[in-house]
């Protein structure tokens, strides 16, 4: 489809956000930002239950050097799915279809032990099965530049997957994109193109920064975890856990071998 330059996606960047998801804006741009989706009452559960498996578990956890912002401990209860959450359902059917699956659901965390800046990136490169996926990042508490929230490059998507790994570098393209750090809050739901980039920095501040990242896709994938509506439309099934056991020689594979 023509009108994605930068020059085109620029009017929609006000329009990414509101109380009703808007489809037309989120495929343009790859972003949009539900506001207050989610029942108050329901992400106060939800701080009330990260207090606790953070100080119990995660206050004095050991950070992944691989992706320090990933939270390795399974957390417990409600908090391991929120997936299930009926609004986050909904939404989803709304942008894959009636048939609509989990991918992954983890939380990304920015505290005391691992403060650091993200590189720009895209998911998609990190994902297997189909590139048709999105994010859904739910802040538990307020989440913005102060605390090291997320940047987006509204429509840069549209690239698709690169076709390696890493971090991207905006100034090897001829088109120059507009960012933005939106402030967001509990209760709203960031919908985010897998493909779309993004970053984020330095949490400078003292407040935590910890969003649930979720992400879906329509159940045809065969990478699927949950059914969450509808039916499977796909009898194949492989694991995401350890890509590499799939070749024989790999670019995955190769860097281990210089590695060892």
């Amino acid at each position: 489809m023509k009108n994605n330059l930068p020059i085109h996606i620029k009017p929609l960047i006000s329009q990414l956000d509101g109380k009703v998801f808007d489809s037309f804006v989120y495929e343009q741009t790859g972003l949009f930002i539900v506001r207050q989706l989610i029942p108050f009452e329901v992400v106060t559960r939800w701080q009330t239950l990260w207090k606790n498996f953070y100080s119990q578990t995660l206050s004095n956890r050991k950070v992944d050097s691989a992706n320090p912002v990933n939270v390795s401990q399974t957390p417990p209860g409600e908090l391991g799915e929120i997936y299930l959450t009926p609004e986050l359902i909904n939404l989803a059917i709304k942008i894959h279809g009636e048939n609509v699956a989990l991918y992954n659901q983890r939380f990304v965390i920015k505290d005391r032990l691992n403060p650091n800046k993200v590189m720009l990136h895209q998911d998609s490169c990190y994902h297997l099965g189909y590139l048709n996926k999105c994010s859904f990042f739910i802040p538990i508490f307020d989440v913005g530049p102060f605390n090291g929230g997320l940047e987006f490059y509204p429509g840069t998507h549209k690239y698709g997957y690169l076709g390696d790994a890493g971090e991207i570098n905006p100034n090897g393209f001829q088109d120059k994109w507009e960012k933005i750090s939106p402030l967001i809050s509990p209760g709203d739901v960031v919908v985010m193109n897998s493909s779309l980039w993004h970053s984020s920095p330095p949490n400078e501040s003292k407040e935590d920064r910890i969003l649930v990242d979720i992400i879906t896709q329509p159940s045809n994938d065969p990478t699927g975890e949950v059914l969450l509506n509808g039916v499977w439309e796909t009898d194949l099934r492989y694991s995401k856990n350890d890509p590499p056991q799939y070749f024989k020689s790999s670019r995955i594979l190769k860097l281990k071998k210089l590695l060892t």
